[in-house]
């Protein structure tokens, strides 16, 4: 899923899957993702002047929720060598 930069002090990026309805969100801490997120929730969110605002509000809705990575995990993805046959 390919996230979008957002302008927050606590949210780096934001994803959405319209046709799973999740929504994923690298937060500072680490990447998140909520699952059956209506797409006017995700709309509403890219939409807001305060997206940490709205992620409270959305992390406080009972979305079922899982952490898919912290930032040192991420880090390490980032910097670990492409895997394939380059010719």
């Amino acid at each position: 899923m390919e996230r979008q930069p957002v302008t927050s002090s606590n949210v780096k990026t934001i994803g959405y899957d319209l046709g799973e309805h999740v929504l994923e969100v690298e937060f500072t801490a680490g990447v998140y993702r909520y699952y059956d997120v209506p797409p006017a929730v995700h709309e509403n969110l890219m939409g807001a002047a305060s997206v940490g605002k709205v992620m409270s509000c959305i992390a406080g809705a009972g979305f079922r929720f899982e952490r898919v990575q912290t930032l040192t995990e991420a880090a390490a993805s980032m910097s670990a060598p492409a895997v394939g046959n380059a010719r």
